[in-house]
């Protein structure tokens, strides 16, 4: 993965444990309903976004109808 990331000049940050379900949350009330996993993508976007080039493109991967 490192390996990917870096050959493609990508970034990759850290995400706080607590902030994960409030990300989902905050993608439900959107209307996507994901998983915990596919909410850290959401969760990490705030602390990056400035550094990312437009456009920007978010991938929510797993449904939150398997989760629970």
């Amino acid at each position: 993965m490192l390996a990917a990331v870096l050959a493609s000049k990508g970034r990759m940050c850290a995400v706080d444990e607590k902030d994960i379900l409030p990300a989902r949350d905050a993608l439900a009330r959107l209307g996507l309903y994901v998983e915990p996993t596919s909410a850290i993508a959401w969760a990490a976007l705030p602390g990056i976004v400035d550094k990312l080039p437009d456009p920007i493109i978010v991938i929510l991967t797993g449904s939150g109808l398997k989760y629970g």
